[in-house]
């Protein structure tokens, strides 16, 4: 069986492309690309401190610099203040309209590093729909060679 030619080809996805979905899930390519980065391209601030499931969490509001190109409105953080491992991030539209919510949880030791191992991603606009990604194991600070990345290497079979 012949496969079409476009099969092949080296597909750029544009910043349009950003916020479609991964791979038919609720995470963005932005998530997974992360094209903006959270400390050059937004101002922080502190905006509140609530308590959650028995804990002190801080509310990180995230909002845009004027020039930065980048998906949301803005992004408020909940993370918890004993050791600010990230909790919850909630996305808003430039609107000011939340679209959804990461949650995280399952905190546990992985490669090494304390993190949370359970991924949650909720859209408000489809009720009961999620994704979820779950951490197993992982690598840390191991060195990858340029050569992986290369269009020749990506394109091999």
């Amino acid at each position: 069986m012949e496969l079409p030619a476009n099969v092949e080809r080296i597909v750029k996805i544009p910043p349009s492309m950003m916020l479609q979905p991964w791979m038919g899930s609720d995470f963005t390519n932005d998530d997974l690309v992360k094209e903006s980065s959270i400390l050059e391209d937004y101002t922080h601030k502190v905006i509140g401190t609530v308590p959650l499931d028995g804990e002190t969490v801080v509310q990180i509001e995230a909002v845009p610099k004027p020039d930065s190109a980048v998906v949301w409105g803005r992004i408020v953080y909940w993370v918890r203040r004993a050791d600010t491992m990230p909790l919850k991030q909630e996305f808003f539209s430039e609107r000011g309209e939340r679209v959804r919510v990461l949650t995280f949880s399952d905190v546990r030791k992985v490669g090494g590093r304390t993190l949370p191992t359970r991924w949650d991603m909720r859209p408000d606009a489809k009720p009961g729909n999620s994704t979820t990604v779950v951490l197993k194991d992982a690598v840390f600070d191991r060195p990858v060679d340029d050569e992986i990345f290369s269009q020749r290497n990506l394109q091999k079979r």
